[in-house]
């Protein structure tokens, strides 16, 4: 055999097997899935069609998925009351709309990357709508009481977590506003104290993870459920694993913590332990990169969204690959200063937005600036938009619990708490 024969015999033989093997690859990998459709308005009595597609892969087309277990409400086949969903993800809407306008159509698909998918059903000729169910405020003069907030965290026992900017203070209440504790031993820059308080968050366990802007110690540290101190990480600095300002701070479902600096314009992940996992810094002004990130909700699936304060919100898979961007700054009556983000168990997505691009410094400090709540549901699609009352001086942080009660801390002229929202 010749040279030249070998040579040509062994490339006919790479080019069938290498195609070979990246199919196997491919065959390996979950695909990602979407619901169809994502958003849809019905009247009682009505049906609707849904379905998930499996969306195409390497060299792959795109499929629809034959092994679906749906739900309406989180209720397997839904009820009467809310509408059913049969295997064929055919939905059939109640013969009465029930008093909240909004329809949670749930899929569980398990071999999708993306396994728990959700869309939404507006039942009726009325828009899904949210009103002031309590309030409550702090008495700032007591010594627990809250001037400045900005950290916010709800825990699995019902209570609320808040941070206090100017007293440098971190404490717990219950849901009506009942004090109930002091979490870590009070200011100071030793471990355990702090200096320059900002973002809470709390893992499965019931641990409380707080950052701190202060210099020295790391940035964040971790107490026990009664708030006594455990550990930190996170050094001050734009290295690996270093922080400078947190962001927002949540945990995914498998223990990640998702951490956003807003002045490196990056995204660290860390385990619980503190121990850094890695990055996220492609920082810009396009799709699928940075730009002053403020603030961050991981829903069930483990798909991080991203507030900018400058717009838009932009939805990444837990490795960071871009998915999709909605919420575009829209002035001068759209969104335009992002200042938070939340999420609940459907995967929808909340943002606090003002609608000029004032940083919360620049505010008029008698009148303050009109704070908009924007709801879209877990793939970026409007349901709807509410008014905070007038005036609100710092930056809105929010949370909601598993009875979808929207809890949004406020601070105005000579006052500061809580108040929550229901739907309609």
């Amino acid at each position: 055999m010749t040279k030249r024969v070998f040579v040509l015999r062994m490339t006919a033989l790479l080019l069938v097997v290498i195609p070979s093997f990246a199919w196997g690859q491919d065959k390996t990998s979950k695909p990602r899935a979407t619901i169809r459709p994502s958003l849809v308005r019905l009247t009682a009595n009505s049906t609707q069609p849904f379905k998930i597609v499996l969306e195409p892969q390497r060299l792959r087309s795109a499929r629809v998925a034959q092994k679906v277990r749906w739900n309406v409400n989180g209720i397997p086949g839904g009820n009467a009351q809310i509408g059913t969903i049969d295997a064929s993800g055919i939905y059939h809407a109640p013969a009465k709309s029930p008093r909240a306008a909004e329809i949670h159509i749930g899929a569980e698909v398990e071999e999708a990357e993306n396994q728990l998918l959700w869309a939404t059903v507006i039942l009726g000729d009325k828009e899904p709508s949210y009103h002031l169910a309590r309030r409550w405020r702090s008495d700032v003069n007591e010594e627990w009481g809250i001037q400045k907030p900005l950290g916010f965290a709800l825990d699995a026992n019902d209570t609320l977590l808040l941070a206090d900017t100017k007293k440098n203070v971190v404490v717990r209440f219950t849901r009506d506003g009942r004090f109930l504790h002091k979490v870590g031993a009070g200011t100071g820059n030793k471990p355990g104290y702090f200096m320059d308080v900002r973002d809470i968050t709390v893992d499965n366990e019931g641990k409380i993870f707080v950052s701190d802007e202060r210099t020295g110690p790391p940035r964040i540290q971790v107490f026990d459920p009664q708030g006594n101190y455990l550990y930190a990480f996170g050094q001050k600095g734009a290295g690996p694993g270093q922080l400078f300002r947190t962001g927002g701070m949540m945990f995914s479902a498998s223990g990640i913590l998702f951490v956003v600096d807003i002045d490196t314009m990056r995204i660290n992940q860390y385990e619980k332990s503190g121990n850094f996992l890695g990055t996220w810094d492609d920082d810009g002004e396009h799709l699928g990169q940075l730009n002053a990130p403020y603030g961050v909700f991981v829903d069930r699936n483990g798909d991080v969204f991203v507030a900018g304060y400058y717009g838009p919100c932009q939805k990444f898979s837990q490795n960071g690959v871009f998915l999709s961007a909605f919420a575009s700054p829209d002035p001068p009556e759209g969104p335009v200063g992002f200042q938070s983000i939340s999420g609940d168990r459907w995967g929808n997505v909340y943002l606090a937005a003002r609608l000029d691009g004032e940083s919360p410094g620049d505010f008029d400090p008698e009148h303050g600036k009109k704070v908009f709540i924007y709801k879209y549901n877990n793939n970026g699609d409007f349901i709807t938009r509410f008014p905070l009352p007038q005036g609100e001086l710092g930056e809105t942080r929010m949370a909601v619990d598993e009875q979808d009660q929207l809890y949004v801390v406020f601070q105005r002229k000579n006052e500061a708490g809580v108040e929550i929202y229901s739907q309609r």
